[in-house]
């Protein structure tokens, strides 16, 4: 058409939803400065200048009105007068028809999305831990990268026994984990993905929000991912910094129930710790004099090599049992997992019918789904050969022979998860004495000869804490022990 062209603007991969795009910015502020020597804006088509009708509109009036400039397209010429009212009619037509037509392509995407997400299957890029695969049919499917797989454990592991988000994104950090900032942490550890969940999104009249078991394999078990999000409550989340040489701080309390914090001052001839309350600073505790006690504390605690045999052939019994029961165990528990998946099932028909409101769906589809993944840990832990776990009790009860030493082997955070699991978080220090209104049952006999030491005080339990159960080895609670005993097994000694 014997046009000169004045200047050319390609917005490649941008979508033409809006005009936040920029090389259209660039082209606005072209026409600003040279619209005297412009006439027309020759575009492509008119789907590529605006997929909003109005928009495109209020944007074409603005050039054609107050810059007087012509606009063209040339897969679209309107064979009118642009004088004509036919020409405006012909044109919002053809806007109309871009607009419909990115409707239906977003529809058809979010309905694809929504029904791949239904199905459970994971669509986007992998996350972390996983990598691109194929299933059976040759679809895309997400499966485990094992060698990026164990720092999502660790991670996670490290969050159920008590470590502060920073210190477990430097953990992550040191095994290679490659993402920056304290924010991926927490984004990961409340993925669903992780522990075989789909997040359903939103479409028509389904509100979408819930989960659904996908078809990828799951990092984490249900029961540890659904642990781990009751933690990740914002008066949970702790920002303590940090040290080697305070262990104890965020994990000791004041007797007013605040953690310690921990601070140095300058000696003759070095630093010295001690452990403060920011609300009552008149009483600093030597770090020298807290760790002594501790060390004799744990060394109280342990137990002799003739009571250890003695504590092995109890478990061994008790685990014997519970193999001797399995059949039964499992037939109650599988029992109890399909009423709550026929729980769910009715719950998600009442929801579609419209018997349920938004709020009360989600509330009770919580609710049971956190049951099944409770139910399903209970299953999978009865479904592990007997000889397995056995080993793991054997080969870690011998470390309850000498407490002290395994504690001083532990990291730093083994050191604080090792306080958590025995004292449950619970552990005080008033007038020089240790408190606790909670010991692991295990070491329940030896209150009074603590007490008696003063090495430490078991006071009434606070409202809504346990009581302590007088336990003898013979006596011990599995339940309480196993998460011990895996503890101890993460700490190496010699």
């Amino acid at each position: 058409n014997q046009f000169e062209l004045t200047n050319i603007f390609i917005d490649d991969g941008k979508s033409a939803k809006n005009f936040d795009r920029p090389d259209w910015k660039k082209l606005e502020a072209f026409v600003r400065k040279n619209h005297s020597q412009v006439d027309y804006l020759v575009m492509a088509k008119y789907d590529r200048f605006s997929r909003k009708t109005k928009e495109a509109l209020q944007m074409l009036e603005l050039i054609e009105e107050k810059f007087n400039i012509r606009s063209i397209s040339v897969m679209e010429p309107i064979h009118v007068s642009p004088e004509s009212p036919f020409f405006f009619q012909i044109r919002t037509q053809i806007l109309t028809n871009a607009q419909v037509e990115w409707m239906i392509i977003r529809d058809r995407t979010r309905f694809g999305n929504h029904y791949a997400a239904k199905a459970g299957r994971y669509i986007n890029v992998p996350p972390f831990g996983y990598k691109k695969g194929k299933d059976e049919a040759g679809k895309y499917l997400i499966i485990v990268d094992e060698a990026k797989a164990p720092i999502i454990h660790r991670m996670y592991q490290m969050l159920l026994e008590g470590a502060p988000l920073k210190e477990i994104y430097l953990e992550a950090r040191r095994m290679g984990f490659p993402n920056r900032g304290h924010s991926e942490t927490k984004r990961i550890l409340q993925s669903p993905t992780y522990a075989g969940f789909i997040r359903v999104p939103p479409y028509n009249d389904d509100p979408g929000g819930y989960l659904v078991k996908s078809i990828h394999e799951a990092i984490v078990d249900q029961a540890t991912w659904y642990k781990a999000q009751d933690i990740l409550v914002p008066k949970a989340i702790t920002k303590t910094v940090m040290n080697e040489d305070v262990p104890l701080r965020s994990v000791l309390k004041c007797f007013c129930g605040r953690s310690l914090t921990a601070g140095n001052s300058k000696g003759r001839r070095n630093y010295y710790w001690y452990y403060k309350c920011e609300d009552h600073r008149k009483y600093n505790h030597s770090a020298i004099k807290l760790h002594d006690m501790l060390h004799q504390l744990l060394k109280e605690l342990s137990f002799p090599p003739a009571h250890l045999e003695y504590l092995k052939e109890r478990v061994k019994q008790q685990l014997q049992q519970q193999a001797a029961d399995k059949e039964l165990l499992l037939q109650e528990k599988r029992r109890e997992l399909y009423e709550l998946n026929r729980k769910i099932d009715r719950l998600e028909e009442k929801y579609i019918n419209d018997d349920l409101d938004k709020q009360t769906f989600h509330k009770f589809r919580d609710r049971y789904q956190r049951e099944v993944a409770v139910v399903q840990e209970y299953i999978s832990d009865f479904t592990s050969p007997l000889n397995e776990l056995w080993n793991i009790y054997e080969e870690n009860i011998r470390k309850m022979e000498n407490l002290a030493y395994v504690y001083e082997k532990a990291d730093l955070h083994g050191k604080q998860a090792f306080i958590r699991q025995v004292f449950k978080s619970e552990l005080y220090i008033q007038d020089g004495v240790y408190r606790t209104p909670w010991i692991l049952p295990l070491f329940a006999p030896k209150a009074a000869s603590l007490k008696e030491k003063r090495l430490l005080i078991i006071e009434q339990p606070h409202q809504n804490q346990p009581e302590v159960q007088d336990c003898a080895p013979d006596q011990s609670s599995l339940e309480h022990f196993s998460d011990f005993i895996h503890l101890l097994s993460r700490i190496k000694i010699a």
